[in-house]
């Protein structure tokens, strides 16, 4: 294969995984590990991990890391294929989801993984726990499965995060969508893991800010901007879940503890 032609293939799948790109994928389609190596030499790839490689012109981030690992789990496949069954792939988790997300104050490392398949492996600042998920407990974000917002606090607060950092999270993962009749229906299972009390807990996870007014905000220059109808009526869906979520908080709760 010419020089010329091996970078096209390079950027036309890396383009479609964050610019990244592993040994075997790029040996799927005729590229040798050789290859790639001379092209990491002469800098035209980067070298993020073993076996997997950065586009020069693609951006380098933090997050490239942890996309990167995500992509040496099953080096071979292409991240679009595996994305037709998350729940049975690797999936971000706990405080690498919520960095992720942008929620909390946590730092992603160790990054932390759940996998329906044991991984035996052992690689610094990597924690990979087997644990299966059901789809609905999975979000895609920008082409990376992460446990779904419900599901990362209820992962902290069972890691042991204080409930004030979690809180936080909380309240920062609203902008994003969060389902709080989820998020409250398993406080009583937590409570007895975690040791808090239930009412606390809900009492707690319940102080929310809702900006109702930055809803209206939105909506109101969405209409004076010409958007589609649609996107109009995406936004009054937004405030619909919001007002549906705060009647949700005000029901009480039973509490056993």
């Amino acid at each position: 294969m010419k020089y010329s032609e091996s970078l096209n293939l390079i950027a036309d799948i890396a383009s479609d995984q964050w610019g990244l790109i592993t040994n075997q994928q790029a040996e799927r389609f005729g590229i040798s590990r050789l290859k790639l190596s001379r092209l990491a030499k002469d800098e035209v790839l980067t070298r993020i991990r073993s076996g997997v490689y950065l586009d020069s012109g693609a951006q380098l981030g933090d997050e490239t890391y942890i996309r990167a690992q995500w992509l040496s789990f099953k080096p071979e496949a292409l991240a679009h294929e595996r994305l037709k069954h998350p729940e049975k792939d690797v999936v971000v988790a706990g405080q690498t989801a919520s960095w992720l997300y942008g929620a909390g104050e946590f730092l992603p490392s160790p990054h932390l993984f759940y996998s329906s398949e044991r991984y035996q492996k052992q690689v610094q600042g990597i924690k990979v726990l087997r644990r299966t998920l059901e789809l609905n407990q999975i979000r895609i974000v920008d082409g990376l499965p992460l446990t779904s917002p419900e599901q990362t606090i209820h992962d902290l607060l069972k890691q042991g995060f204080d409930l004030e950092s979690v809180k936080s999270a909380v309240s920062d993962m609203v902008s994003i969508g969060i389902n709080l009749d989820k998020l409250l229906a398993p406080i009583k299972e937590i409570s007895r893991q975690t040791g808090i009390e239930s009412s606390r807990l809900r009492d707690t996870l319940a102080q929310v800010t809702i900006d109702f007014g930055e809803v209206s905000r939105q909506l109101q220059d969405a209409i004076k901007n010409h958007v589609s109808f649609k996107e109009s009526v995406m936004q009054l869906k937004k405030l619909q879940d919001q007002l549906e979520s705060a009647i949700v908080l005000a029901k009480p709760v039973d509490d056993e503890k």
